[in-house]
């Protein structure tokens, strides 16, 4: 037992030895040292950092020894194979060596040696993190210039009270601050080794001068601007140059406090780096192009509606911005900028934005005593729609206001819309009124806006005089100029083609039943058209009842002008009768022609009067043996007619559209019969155009209302004026829908599909005349499903296309509303949802 634990003891006092190799430890320090000499480090040939893996300080990761030569090594590799390479053999020597004391004495020479400071510093900052590059900034002014480009969560992390623990320790720095490089593949022993001795240690850091870390919590122009003065002092360093230039483009884009300020950025990098620069100048290349040309966009729009889209178009294309696979140093910049851009582009559109601009529009109308009614005109002058409208009125002297307040619900940007508030003029005289327009835009921002006009009570006028006859023609086309207005430009037209020397150009006019097409017709047959050689035959499709009867009223209306007897054409051969009649008429006329006006045109292709009417017509449009220029009226339907190849009559005509009268021709109908009988307040003729849109039948109709009306006033023994006021007009107008028949609406009515009807139906019962004018497409399928009026879209978007095409509706942008006002009146009046359906049904 003695010989057996002399045996132990033995053992135990030689295996460490043995089993640690401590009799090799002198021959592998002397290995190691001749490895690391200074003669063979510093050779012609400079190995590179994978060298390192192969010697035995890293295969005997417990080897203390001073190196002499690995110091030298470093300093070397980050000159010839730059910064990058540098760092990587030094975190090589971090994670598998304890030669802590060569790599810190390299890292500060790297850091400070002009030819190695920036790339150096500038591999630290993309290839570790935030607390490595803050242990470089006591180094030099090429650290700290780095450093203060840091941003976001790299700032905050350099800040925090104990550093992560997924980070290794070592004791690197001039002062001993901790250098942190990143983990990549280290070994656990190592680290447990270094603990075990204190070599690793999680204190907080010293990070330097405290000028630089109260620059780092400054905004991005401030440390760039303190990045530039450090710069300043290495311009014999090398990158100082390039770094220095992606600096100022930088600084270029960095926002300024108003958009206005700024002046726009361009990228121009001496060269195309490809080392640590390279991710800024990714970076700066992204986003000037997503600002590219803002500040001069901005500043050549004027409206702040464009300015605001343009603004807001803008910061999405910033905030869209990736940058995918860039080191989080330049990562971190690009998103503070991005920020800061997004941040600033949506303040200045919400300054930009046009704000809500309401007036007020007093009417310039004589009121007289009695039950009057004002209407004021709200005008939005911005862009912005207005919701919750209400005008209120104050207390007012000498009137009783029957509503001293109206509202309206929804007054788009750039629209007006009037309303009316009643009221009892008890005397005569200037009267102030005065208010205030309450309203807020989408946002709910309030407007308010006070207001003051002054209205003039004056007599009511002379006394009227019922007239011997009705001096409104409701009825057939107008047969003379007494009450016929307007269509000059229309007459100059024809007149300018029919001059022309050679040709004998067709017309065809179209537009509504009772718009005007007879009376202009009517007009051409009594005066003729000036210069043109032609004489004018009007001949109404619909009175002739054959082939024959056609042809011998032409013949016979050309003979009269002529000066001659009706010819007396063969019934069994009427067409040849007609042509010799034409071809003896050439002597006569000389070179002067016939022209010929078809109304009611519609009735030609549907063979009413014959199938050879066509070609005959077609025959004297365009065949010169015969001295006659062809003139065609009708509705709408000609147009889609014209646009048939196969058509011989209108394929080759020119089409022209008789549409409404303007503003000023539309006063002229309701005054011009009327002279010396009625006196018509301004106001009057601005609603008599609103609500017809200078529809002449309808003006003519409520002209013979008000003379009706004030008849019967007279008649019952009532004092009467000749004055027509609003209430006047708005009780004439108000007949006029209700009458038993009008022409002027049913024509259109009855001609129309109940497809049709649908649609019109549920337009008028959804829209209005103030709150809510017009519908786009899914607005009147919404109607018309609320009505129980749907039906197939397609045949909903083809019935608005071609109510449109009619002129009964109008477009406006997507949206479609009444082209006539007093329509939509008639057909909600008349025509409402249910009895359509009721209709429909039967």
């Amino acid at each position: 037992m003695d010989a057996k634990l002399d045996e132990i003891a033995i053992y135990c006092a030689l295996a460490p030895v043995v089993l640690t190799g401590l009799p090799a430890w002198p021959f592998a320090a002397l290995v190691a040292l001749r490895q690391f000499r200074p003669a063979g480090v510093g050779g012609a040939a400079l190995r590179g950092p994978d060298w390192l893996g192969g010697t035995l300080p890293f295969r005997w990761q417990t080897c203390a020894f001073p190196l002499p030569g690995l110091g030298d090594w470093l300093l070397r590799l980050g000159r010839e194979r730059g910064g990058s390479a540098a760092l990587e053999a030094i975190q090589q020597i971090q994670f598998g060596t304890l030669q802590f004391a060569a790599a810190r004495r390299a890292a500060r020479l790297l850091a400070n040696e002009p030819q190695t400071a920036l790339p150096f510093c500038g591999a630290v900052a993309v290839g570790t993190n935030a607390l490595t590059l803050a242990c470089l900034k006591p180094s030099g002014p090429a650290a700290c210039a780095v450093t203060a480009l840091l941003a976001g969560p790299w700032r905050d992390v350099m800040f925090q009270s104990a550093m992560p623990d997924a980070y290794v320790l070592a004791r690197l720095s001039a002062q001993g601050a901790p250098l942190l490089l990143d983990i990549g593949h280290r070994r656990a022993w190592p680290l447990a080794l270094a603990g075990l001795f204190g070599l690793a240690r999680n204190p907080r850091p010293s990070y330097g001068e405290p000028t630089l870390q109260s620059i780092l919590m400054q905004p991005l122009d401030r440390r760039i601007e303190y990045a530039l003065k450090r710069l300043g002092t290495l311009s014999d360093y090398a990158q100082c140059r390039e770094f220095r230039e992606l600096c100022d483009c930088l600084a270029l884009l960095a926002p300024p406090i108003e958009l206005r300020q700024w002046s726009g950025a361009t990228m121009s990098m001496l060269t195309r780096p490809n080392d640590w620069l390279a991710g800024g100048w990714r970076l700066v290349h992204d986003l000037t192009g997503a600002l590219d040309s803002l500040a001069q966009d901005y500043r050549a729009l004027t409206s702040p509606v464009a300015r605001r889209r343009l603004l807001e178009s803008r910061a999405e294309r910033v905030r869209q911005l990736a940058w995918d696979g860039l080191p989080d140093y330049w990562k971190g910049i690009g998103s503070e900028l991005a920020a800061h851009w997004i941040s600033l582009l949506e303040a200045e559109a919400r300054q930009a934005r046009e704000w809500l601009n309401l007036a007020i529009e007093a009417p310039a109308v004589r009121f007289v005593r009695g039950d009057q009614r004002l209407k004021l005109r709200v005008c939005n002058r911005s862009a912005e729609p207005a919701r919750s409208v209400r005008v209120t009125l104050d207390p007012t002297a000498d009137i009783v206001w029957v509503h001293d307040h109206a509202r309206l619900d929804l007054l788009e940007g750039g629209k007006e819309a009037d309303l009316g508030l009643d009221f009892q003029a008890a005397s005569e005289g200037a009267v102030r009124i005065a208010g205030r327009l309450d309203a807020e835009d989408l946002d709910g921002n309030p407007f308010a806006l006070p207001f003051a006009f002054q209205i003039e009570i004056a007599r009511a006028g002379r006394p009227y005089r019922t007239p011997d006859y009705q001096p409104y023609v409701t009825g057939e086309g107008l047969g003379s100029d007494r009450v016929f207005v307007g269509r000059a430009d229309l007459i100059d037209w024809l007149r300018g083609l029919w001059l022309q020397p050679d040709g004998k150009p067709a017309v065809v006019l179209v537009g509504q039943r009772r718009i005007g097409k007879t009376s202009l017709l009517n007009k051409l047959a009594r005066d003729g058209l000036s210069g043109t050689g032609l004489l004018p035959v009007a001949i109404n499709i619909q009175g002739a009842g054959s082939e024959y009867d056609f042809l011998s009223e032409a013949a016979g209306g050309m003979a009269r002008l002529l000066g001659q007897s009706a010819p007396e054409l063969d019934r069994a051969e009427p067409y040849a009768a007609f042509k010799s009649f034409l071809q003896g008429a050439r002597g006569p006329l000389g070179p002067r022609r016939f022209l010929l006006m078809l109304d009611e045109a519609d009735l030609i292709p549907e063979r009413r009067l014959g199938d050879l009417l066509p070609g005959f017509l077609r025959a004297l449009m365009q065949e010169p043996q015969y001295p006659t220029v062809l003139l065609f009226c009708g509705t709408t339907r000609l147009k889609a007619m014209g646009r048939d190849y196969f058509s011989i009559l209108f394929n080759t005509a020119q089409f022209r559209t008789v549409s409404y009268l303007s503003a000023g021709e539309s006063a002229e109908v309701l005054e011009k019969p009327a002279r010396g009988i009625l006196e018509y307040d301004p106001a009057v003729l601005a609603d008599g155009y609103r609500l017809t849109r200078g529809q002449p039948l309808l003006l003519q109709l409520i002209g013979a209302n008000l003379i009706n009306a004030f008849n019967e006033q007279v008649r019952r023994g009532e004092e009467r004026s000749d004055y027509v006021d609003t209430n006047d007009f708005d009780r004439a107008v108000k007949s006029v829908v209700e009458q038993e028949t009008n022409a002027a609406f049913e024509n259109h009515w009855d001609d129309s599909d109940p497809a049709t009807h649908r649609v019109l139906a549920a337009l008028a019962w959804a829209t209005d005349e103030t709150n809510r004018r017009q519908l786009d497409i899914d607005g009147i399928e919404s109607a018309m499903a609320e009505t129980r009026l749907s039906q197939p879209r397609e045949q909903t978007f083809r019935c608005l296309e071609r109510l449109a095409d009619d002129e009964v509706l109008e477009r406006d942008g997507p949206t479609y509303r009444f082209w006539v006002p007093l329509y939509r009146r008639w057909v909600a009046w008349r025509w409402p949802p249910g009895r359509v359906r009721d209709e429909v049904a039967g």
